[in-house]
């Protein structure tokens, strides 16, 4: 059975894309696929394969390599805004090897950050609409 790197990489190379830009697009940090490549890991946990298999467009199972699933699971799967939103944000500053576009034109460091503002502004306003709906 081909291990969760080689499903990856594969996955991949049918979109035409790089690894790298799989992390940056998912906000995953650049060493998720060293760490997998290398053997130093040998599984992801649930929510990373959710993020992936929806990038992809396979079902989440397709990674699983042992009848048990995923380290984590066994409930619930909760993932919080604010740390996706990190993710994201962090994926776009912290990949120096990758050139983030915009409108098919390298991104001003000013647009980048208009972008991170931009989905604060969005959590605040999901918080608002949480809290009301709550009430």
């Amino acid at each position: 059975m081909a291990d969760i790197y080689e499903k990856i990489t594969g996955l991949c190379e049918t979109k035409g894309i790089s690894g790298s830009r799989m992390c940056l697009d998912l906000g995953l940090s650049r060493s998720f696929l060293t760490e997998l490549k290398k053997g130093r890991a040998k599984s992801m946990k649930l929510v990373t394969a959710t993020l992936v298999a929806k990038y992809f467009g396979v079902p989440v199972d397709y990674f699983s390599e042992s009848p048990e699933g995923f380290p984590e699971s066994g409930g619930e799967t909760e993932l919080s805004i604010d740390e996706r939103a990190d993710q994201i944000l962090s994926g776009l500053t912290g990949n120096g090897d990758v050139t983030l576009m915009l409108d098919g034109k390298p991104a001003s460091p000013e647009a980048v950050k208009a972008f991170e503002n931009a989905v604060m502004v969005g959590i605040e306003l999901a918080r608002r609409v949480n809290r009301e709906r709550e009430e």
